[in-house]
C-alpha cells in the first residue's frame, strides 16, 4: 500500500502498516479466542440446563424463584450472543486488514475499521449497561442495609 492522503492530510505510510501487520495476530487470536468461549459457555449451559431439568430442582425452589433463574439464564445467552457478535467483528476486522495491506483497497479498510468501531460501540453499550447494574445493586443494597439496621435497633440487640 503506497502512501495515502486523506482528505484531512493523514498519510497512510509504511510505519502505519507495520503497525497493522503486527496487530492482526492478536486480533485474529482475540476473535478465535471469544468463538471458543462462546461455544465453551454454551456447551456448560446446555449441560447445567440438562441437570437442571432431570432432578427436582426447579420445584424444589421458593415460589418466584423460577423466573430469577430463567432470567439469568436469559442473561447468559445474551453476553454469549454479544461475545459472538464482537468476536465475528474482531475477525472481519482482521480480515479486511489483512486485504487493505495486500491489495492496497479503500474498502477492505473502511469496511475493517467499520467493524472495529461497531465491537468498541458494543463494548460502550455494556459498559453503561455494566454502571446501571452497580449502581441499582448499591441502591438495593444499601437499602437493604439501612433496613436491616433499623430492625435491628428496633429489637433491642
Amino acid at each position: 500500500m503506497e502512501n495515502i492522503e486523506g482528505q484531512r492530510g493523514q498519510e497512510i505510510n509504511e510505519n502505519t502498516l507495520y503497525y497493522w501487520q503486527q496487530m492482526t495476530p492478536w486480533t485474529k487470536f482475540f476473535s478465535i479466542l471469544g468463538f471458543v468461549l462462546a461455544g465453551l459457555y454454551t456447551l456448560a449451559g446446555i449441560g447445567g440446563l440438562i441437570a437442571l431439568m432431570s432432578t427436582d430442582t426447579l420445584s424444589m425452589l421458593p415460589s418466584g424463584m423460577t423466573g430469577v433463574v430463567f432470567g439469568v439464564a436469559a442473561i447468559i445467552i445474551g453476553f454469549i450472543v454479544v461475545l459472538v457478535v464482537i468476536s465475528l467483528n474482531h475477525w472481519r476486522f482482521t480480515e479486511n486488514i489483512k486485504a487493505a495491506i495486500d491489495t492496497n483497497s479503500q474498502d477492505a479498510l473502511d469496511i475493517a475499521w467499520k467493524n472495529m468501531a461497531q465491537s468498541w460501540r458494543i463494548y460502550g453499550y455494556m459498559m453503561i449497561i455494566t454502571l446501571v447494574l452497580y449502581v441499582i445493586i448499591l441502591v438495593v443494597a444499601g437499602s437493604n442495609a439501612m433496613a436491616f439496621l433499623q430492625l435491628m435497633q428496633g429489637s433491642g440487640l
